[in-house]
């Protein structure tokens, strides 16, 4: 059986993964193309906003410096692990902020 699906500016897309990586960048062109309204799923959140000391710092080492100075200050060890931990969270959800931004500007809706 042949069937086809035909995506138009009423359509709703689900999207598995669609907040990064290549999978955004195919969701990015859709919403271009298409201007539909696009569902992300994924496994991270972006519920929480941005800690205000990692608000404008975009420089990695920078984060991280700022990422043990809040450990320390918490009464934590900064341990690489930890850094670490806390600086994908922020960059994933500042590439899930970004595409839907990203999204939005093409004239999609996520």
């Amino acid at each position: 059986m042949n069937q086809h699906t035909t995506i138009n500016s009423s359509s709703v897309v689900l999207v598995s993964g669609g907040g990064r990586g290549v999978t955004a960048q195919c969701v990015i062109k859709l919403a271009e193309q298409y201007r539909c309204k696009f569902i992300l799923l994924g496994r991270s959140s972006i519920g929480d906003s941005e800690p205000e000391w990692a608000k404008n710092c975009f420089d990695e080492s920078e984060l991280k410096k700022r990422i043990m100075q809040v450990l320390i200050a918490q009464g934590e060890k900064p341990t690489p692990v930890k850094v670490q931990k806390l600086f994908k969270t922020i960059s994933k959800r500042r590439d899930i902020t970004n595409t839907i931004s990203t999204i939005k500007q093409v004239g999609g809706e996520a």
